[in-house]
C-alpha cells in the first residue's frame, strides 16, 4: 500500500486487511440497523452522514461510500464499527 506519508500508507495498508476507521483501528463489530434518523455535517472539507438508530449515533464517512447519500428513515442498513461507549460512534456500510 502507498500514500503520501507514512501514517497514510499505513492506513491503506489496514484498509487493504480489512474495514478500519479513519484513525485505523479495527471495525470488527457487526449490527444490522434500522434508521430512525439521518443528519449530514461538512467537517474539514469531508461529509458524514450520522445515523440514528434506538438511542445510538453512527457516524459514516460519504468518501468511503457514496450510496450513503441514498440512505433514508425506515431504511435498514447493516454497519461495521468499533466497539464504543462513545456518544457517536464511527461506522461504515458492510
Amino acid at each position: 500500500a502507498t500514500g503520501e506519508s507514512q501514517q497514510e500508507a499505513l492506513l491503506n495498508y489496514k484498509k487493504k486487511l480489512g474495514p478500519v476507521a479513519e484513525d485505523g483501528s479495527s471495525m470488527d463489530v457487526s449490527a444490522t440497523v434500522s434508521v430512525e434518523e439521518i443528519k449530514y455535517a461538512s467537517l474539514e472539507g469531508n461529509t458524514y452522514a450520522y445515523i440514528i438508530s434506538e438511542g445510538k449515533a453512527y457516524k459514516l464517512s460519504v468518501k468511503d461510500n457514496e450510496i450513503i447519500v441514498l440512505i433514508k428513515p425506515g431504511d435498514t442498513i447493516e454497519l461495521l464499527y468499533q466497539d464504543s461507549s462513545s456518544e457517536i460512534i464511527n461506522a461504515r456500510l458492510k
